[in-house]
């Protein structure tokens, strides 16, 4: 079995995480957040869109600087 195939498609970092947005041909757009101390949270949510999967991640992050 192989891995599924991905494509990043945005990598943004901001006070010491790193957002990523990726792809996936059979699952559509996700994003992870990794932190300073090599954790990465996320979850399995699924985007139609990297213009909805990038405004969400955003909104992800900064919910979490504050």
């Amino acid at each position: 079995m192989t891995a599924p195939k991905f494509k990043v498609c945005e990598v943004l970092s901001i006070e010491q995480k790193i957002l990523m947005v990726f792809h996936t041909p059979s699952y559509g757009y996700q994003f992870r957040i990794l932190n300073s101390d090599g954790s990465v949270e996320g979850t399995q949510e699924l985007y139609p869109t990297f213009e909805r999967a990038i405004k969400i991640a955003r909104q992800s992050l900064t919910s979490r600087l504050v």
